[in-house]
Parts: structure tokens; sequence; C-alpha cells
């Protein structure tokens, strides 16, 4: 073929028949005429093009390149040349259009999709009434083997140009190397110019856009140098046209070429380009590139897009990078980070604060969330909002807490303390001791309802190993208190001595925050007593039954047995609890026991002390049974090292009905303190023991330990779902229900959907999805 072409070129082209040339020139001439192409490898849509144009027009008119003459005589300032305003930089305004088009592109669904879309371009922009001709382009082959692709652009043509096809529209088919196939495409255009009628020149392509042929070939290459940074900027102005399909690579050289002044705006052209590619990395590698070019500011979808890709892409490198130690983590590169800043800066001039606290918290830049909240308008509001972002939405517990950290700061710092809100906060970060400091110091300022109302809230929210450490903490203030008596009575069951008038003693146990304050201030060890009263719960259930009593027109008998009347408790159960004289039925004595653990579930008292002591000196298994689930019950939260070691003694007695509560209660007392000891313990003779009983509530005791703890226990849930029993597996999936309850957390339920269609047993798959509940129940 090469021969061919060569000897073409050598020998005197035979001129074009005078219809075809003078139509053309009556068009306007061979550089008002524009070819749309596909985009392929470069050098082959090079040879292409120019083969194309020395076989349709005659060398002599091809001076150096298609349509070079034309171009040559048709500069900025020469006559005629009319400068083609901006906004309608996209439309084509060329008399005669060719449209090349592979055969292979014909065939298949997806590159014929892709074509009819260009074509469809094509006919938005195209002037009416203006010539264009498909152009099939075949390999050398006989002219029937070229019939079928021929009949199928036919087609196309016609469902995109309608009636016009067969008019203005024609289809050809070219064969490089075949000077006969170019007679074809000759035919072709003078038909279609003949039935498109006389134009006026005046209208025409202007040579130096960047859609004529003379200047800008179909994959935005330019071959003038001195030309290039006029094509390269006119390029953003056709960045969505599939009728000019861009090489990014051409932009890229130039890019990274540092002796190039329009470095960032190539970087920009080609961030544009790669985006319409759908190639997102590459986009935004090149908007970084693009420096101050790339306006944040801009609502344009492409700045959206890169946008959210950026803070994406920067999230992601920050959450890397703190899960890492502090010589490992890897450098964020500037530009990047200069981006999110300028986002930032963006969202605070707009005043959109949730959205600037919802990124920082997001890419984890505490000190823009701080900043953010003190420069809102809203401080107290932004403050109510993080509170409840951090808390529903936060998958991270070690984050979490360092932005309750920062919640702290700012609550104190503000020009009125708010401190209930920050010992909410304490309550998440467990910090006792802080919340018990607060307390001191609304004591020391007589500030005396703050303090009682925060002790209240302690109350309903605070778990009772954190109650119990507050408590500690208040009686050891100033001058130590004695112990104060809690809402149950100790020791063995009392005998029958009743109050006569329960209720008005009631009411005066009470009188003292009811009724009017008195005159001399309280001296403050009584105002701490008060305070350990109400965290003990009792002054609570005490102001929730008179409340009851005033408020109510019913009789008075019914309101002294509801619930909350705790005082009596030991003594209504007395029939059915252990007795020293006389053993009575197992199964009541482990009930009764069972009973007094419901009644106190959470807020236990002096009434752990007494299960203690029941399960201490029970000699029956069904006893131990019900004895181990009270205590559980009651000494909930607490992790009470002594009822852990009582617990634990009777777990390794290996009785089956001792063993499966004594398991259970275990989980109960060291709920979500993540015990490292009692994890081991119990996990190690979890895998020893024969007993299926004991196996099951061990189970659940594990996950109960690792409550809300969230990745923290991700170590332990690894361990246990690859366990080659299958209830140790099980145990794994309520490990997850339970240290993820509520968080909504994605790995988690990703997990959970994994082995709830994996796993062998039923009993796992069944966990599984029973655990999907806990984790989405909010």
């Amino acid at each position: 073929m090469e021969r061919e072409l060569e000897a073409l070129a050598a020998r005197p082209a035979r001129p074009a028949e005078p219809p075809f040339q003078a139509l053309v020139e009556a068009a306007g001439g061979c550089g008002q005429v524009l070819l749309v192409g596909e985009l392929w490898e470069r050098e082959q849509s090079r040879a292409l093009l120019w083969d194309f144009a020395r076989a349709v027009f005659p060398p002599q008119q091809v001076a150096g390149k298609p349509g070079g003459a034309a171009a040559e005589g048709a500069g900025p300032g020469a006559p005629g040349a009319q400068k083609v305003p901006e906004t309608r930089a996209r439309a084509i305004r060329s008399p005669l259009v060719f449209v090349l088009c592979r055969a292979s592109s014909l065939a298949a669904r997806e590159p014929r999709r892709h074509l009819r879309e260009m074509l469809r371009d094509v006919r938005s922009r195209r002037r009416p009434g203006a010539a264009l001709v498909g152009v099939l382009v075949a390999e050398a082959e006989p002219e029937d083997a070229v019939a079928p692709e021929l009949r199928l652009l036919e087609a196309l043509l016609r469902t995109v140009f309608g009636r016009q096809a067969g008019g203005p529209v024609q289809a050809a088919a070219y064969c490089p190397g075949h000077p006969a196939s170019s007679l074809t495409v000759q035919a072709a255009a003078c038909r279609a110019l003949q039935a498109a009628g006389p134009l006026r020149p005046d209208k025409f392509q202007d040579p130096e856009e960047h859609l004529a042929l003379t200047v800008v070939y179909p994959n935005g290459d330019c071959e003038d140098p001195g030309k290039g940074r006029i094509a390269l900027s006119r390029t953003p102005s056709c960045e969505g046209s599939h009728s000019q399909p861009l090489d990014p690579r051409q932009r890229e050289v130039l890019y990274e070429d540092e002796g190039f002044r329009s470095r960032q705006f190539a970087a920009l052209v080609a961030s544009k380009v790669f985006y319409h590619l759908g190639a997102f990395e590459e986009s935004l590698n090149y908007a970084l590139g693009a420096g101050d070019l790339f306006n944040v500011n801009d609502n344009s979808e492409y700045v959206e897009t890169i946008i959210a890709k950026c803070i994406d892409h920067y999230t992601k490198q920050c959450v890397e990078n703190a899960d890492l130690p502090e010589g490992e983590k890897k450098p964020i590169d500037q530009r990047l980070e200069g981006i999110v800043n300028k986002m930032f800066q963006r969202c605070l001039d707009d005043h959109k604060y949730k959205q600037a606290i919802g990124i920082a918290l997001e890419t984890r830049r505490l000190d823009v969330f701080e900043k953010t909240v003190l420069e809102s308008n809203d401080v107290p509001g932004m403050l109510a909002y993080s509170l409840k972002l951090c808390m529903s939405l936060m998958q991270n517990k070690q984050f979490r807490n360092k932005v309750l950290r920062v919640l702290v700061k700012i609550y104190m710092n503000l020009e009125k303390p708010d401190f209930i809100n920050v010992c909410q906060c304490l309550i998440f970060l467990d910090d006792p001791q802080a919340v018990s400091d607060i307390l001191e110091k609304l004591v020391k300022e007589d500030n005396l309802l703050m303090a009682y109302q925060i002790c209240f809230d302690l109350y309903e929210s605070a778990s009772q190993q954190f109650l119990s450490s507050v408590i500690q903490n208040l009686r050891t203030v100033g001058t130590p208190i004695a112990s104060v008596p809690g809402s149950t009575n100790t020791g063995t069951v009392p005998g029958s001595e009743k109050d006569s008038d329960s209720m008005e003693t009631e009411e005066k146990t009470g009188s003292v925050l009811v009724g009017k304050t008195p005159e001399a201030s309280p001296e403050p060890k009584d105002q701490t007593l008060k305070m350990i009263k109400i965290l003990s719960g009792e002054m609570a259930i005490e102001l929730h039954l008179q409340f009851l009593i005033r408020n109510n027109n019913t009789d008075l008998m019914i309101l002294k047995n509801t619930k909350g009347h705790e005082k009596e408790a030991l003594q209504l159960m007395a029939t059915y609890l252990p007795k020293d004289t006389s053993p009575g039925s197992a199964y009541q004595e482990g009930g009764g026991l069972y009973a007094l653990g419901l009644i106190h579930a959470n807020h236990g008292g002096d009434i752990i002390d007494y299960l203690l002591n029941q399960l201490k000196n029970a000699s029956n298994d069904i006893v131990r049974h019900g004895g181990s689930l009270g205590l559980g019950l009651a000494a909930m939260g607490t992790a009470r090292q002594d009822v852990y070691d009582l617990l634990k003694t009777n777990l390794y007695q290996d009785d089956a009905v001792t063993g499966e509560a004594a398991g259970l209660a275990l989980g109960l007392v060291m709920l979500g303190s993540k015990n490292a000891q009692a994890i081991e313990d119990m996990v190690g003779y979890a895998q020893e023991t024969q007993h299926e009983k004991i196996l099951r509530g061990l189970a659940v005791g594990i996950a109960l330990v690792m409550y809300g703890r969230m990745e923290e226990a991700d170590a332990l849930i690894e361990s246990l779902c690859r366990d080659k029993d299958p209830i140790l597996r099980r145990s794994g999936m309520y490990t997850v229900a339970m240290a993820y309850c509520g968080s909504g957390n994605n790995k988690a339920i990703r997990r959970l959907l994994h082995v709830a269609v994996s796993d062998v047993n039923d009993d796992v798959r069944r966990a599984a999805v029973e655990s999907l509940g806990f984790i989405l129940f909010r």
C-alpha cells in the first residue's frame, strides 16, 4: 500500500471532476471543510486523515497539509476572517462535513451506540441544511464485502438525520490505498452539496477555529507549534463534544514541560478531558496541578465532581494515617489539602456551618471542626448538632472520644458553661473523676440546683460502675463521709415488722427537696449526702412516687404496691427466699433469688451483698443457677471484682446448670468493660469445656463484655469467627452485635451479611441475621 501511495504522490494527480471542485470552491474552498472522526491511536488517526485528504482533495490544493493554503491566507488579521463569539464556539458552520467511522464500530453494539451519540452531537451543532457525508473507513476489500457495513451506516444516518438522509446527508465507503474509493466519496459529497443548495460564504467556519480541518485534527493535535496555545485555550469550549475527541496525552506532555508557560492551564485541560473520559482519579491529579485555575467556587458539574473526589481521597488518606503510628504516617499531598481547605473556607463564607462540620469530622480535621463551631453565629446550636452527629453517626470510638474532648473544652469555655452537656460527654468518655470535680465545683459555687440536676441525669444515663466511682469520689472529697444505707435492706431476711404508714414516711423523706428551702445554708457534707442519695437512685424513686400520689385520684393502696417500692422487696419475697432454719424447694429459692435480681436490675445497691452471701452459701445447683442470674442482673455493669470472682468459681465447678447461668452473669457484671482478664478467662474455659450449656452461656456473656466497644472488639471478633466450634462462631456474631449495637457500622454489616450466606452451620447464620437487627435498630 505504501508503494501505491508513493506512486500516487509522485505522479501528477488527476484533477477532480469539475462539479466537485466547483461545488467546493462555491462553498468557500477546502479550508472550510470539516473532518470529524473517532479517536484511534494518535499515529493511526494522523495517517488516516492525511491519506483521506490527499485522496479526496488533489495534492495541488493541499499545500503542506489539508487546507493549508486556505489557512495561510486566513489569519487573525486577514479580511473576512471574522472571530467567532465564545458563546457559539461549539457551533459547526462548515458547509461540508465528513464523518469518518470504522467498519468495526458498526458491527458491535457499544461502539455503534457511541457512534450514534457522536452523530447526534454533530446534528445538534451543524448549521441547518449543511452537507454531511458519512464515510465508512474499510479495509482493502471487494465492493460486495463492504456493502453490509455501508447499509448499516446508511441506516444509522437515517436514524439520526431522518429525511435528510439521501439528500444533504449521504454515505460512502473509503478504502485507504484505493484511488477509486475517493471518487465515490467525491460523488457523495457532490450529491450532498447539490441537495444542500446555495450557501452564504460569509458565515462559514473560520479557518483558525478549533473545529476547522485546516487547524486542528479530530484528535486535538495542532500542526503549527505557534498556534498550540490558541488551540489549547479553545479546547475547554468543546470539552463535552463526542465529535471532537481529545487526546489527553498531548496535554500531559505540555504539563510535564516545565518550560511551558501555561503548564497549569494544560493541567486544567487534561483534567477536564480525563473527566469526560470517566477517569476521575487522573482528572483529580491534573486538577491538583492546575493550581488557582481550578476554581472551587464554580458551580459546574465538573468542579462539584472533582471536589467530591478530592474530599473522598483526602478522607481516605486521613483515616488510614489515623490508624498508623506517628512514624509510619504517609505524607498527604499539600495540593490536595489546599483544595480541601478552600472548600472549608467556602463553607464558612457561605455560612454553611453544618456542611463544614460534617466534612471536618469525615476528614478528621479537629482544628477545622473547632474553628467552625466557634465562628458560627449559633454556637450552642452547633454544639448540640455536633454532639448528636458524634453520638449517632461516628463509627470510630477512638476518634469519637477526641471529638468529645473538644466539645468538653468548648462547653467549658463558654461564657456560661453548659455543665449538663459536659457531663453527658464525660459519661461517654468514662471519666467519673471529671464529673466529681464538676459537682464539687458547683457545690462550692452554691449552684445546688444544677448539681442536683446533673446527679439525676447521671442516674438515668450512666452505668452502675460509673455511678459507683462518682459516689466514691464524692465521699473522699473534704471530710470523708460514711457509707449511706441503700434503698434495700441487707443481711438475712427481716421479720414481719412493717411501718404502718409508709406513705407518710415517704413524703417526709422527700420534703427536703420539694418543700421550702431552709434559711440557713446547708453544710457541704449534707449537700454531698443528698447528691449521693440521688446518684444511688433512692431519691428518684421517692420523687416519682410522690408525683403519682399527689397527681392521681386513685387508691393509695394501689400506688403503694406499684413499681418502685423496693424497700419491702425482701419482705415481699421472704416466703420464696432461702432460710437458715428449714430448707425449701430448690426451684422456689432459686426463682426467688432471680426475682430479686429482676427487681433491682441495674441498680442493685446493697441487695448485691445479700445475693452475694446467698450464692456463697447455696449448696444446690438450682439455687446457684437462680442466684447467679439474680446477682448478674443486680450487679449489671458494676465490674465488681468480688462478684466476678464468685461467679467464676461457680463457672469452674463444671456443672452444666450452674455454669450456664454463671457464664451469662459474668457478661452482665462486666457489661461493656472490655476487661482483658475476663475475656481471657471466659474464652479459655469455653474452648476447654465439654458442656454445651456452659458454652451457650459463655457465648452470650463474652459478647456482653464488649458492649459498645466498636472497633476495640475487632481482634476478639476475628478470633471467635475463625474458631472451629460453631457455638463460639455464634458468639462472634453476638459480639459484633453488642460491640456495634445501634451504630449502623458498614464494616460490621458486611461481615454479618457474609457469614449469613457462607457459614456451614445454620445456628451461626441465624445468629448473624439476628445481629443485623441490633446494629441497625436505630
